[in-house]
């Protein structure tokens, strides 16, 4: 399941364990900032990655949310979509 951004952290710590409770595997959030925006936006420069501690954080507060651990956090990066190599 795609979660867009995962919110704020305190957001994605109840998505997660409410996700895992109703039987999904997997989550899959992006490290952009703000409001969702398609990927293939042609205006590169809309596009914000957040910073990367917070991501960080988001990533660290789900994965000790989880109930179990096999319950996978993916995290896709947009460094491409937003040229940054």
């Amino acid at each position: 399941m795609t979660a867009d951004t995962g919110g704020q952290v305190e957001h994605f710590i109840h998505t997660v364990r409410t996700l895992e409770r109703l039987g999904v595997s997997a989550i899959v959030i992006e490290d952009k900032k703000g409001l969702k925006l398609n990927s293939l936006h042609e205006k590169t420069e809309d596009h914000q990655q957040e910073d990367i501690e917070i991501f960080s954080a988001k990533l660290k507060a789900g994965i000790e949310a989880r109930l179990h651990e096999q319950f996978m956090i993916i995290a896709r990066i947009e460094s491409l979509i937003t040229a940054k190599g």
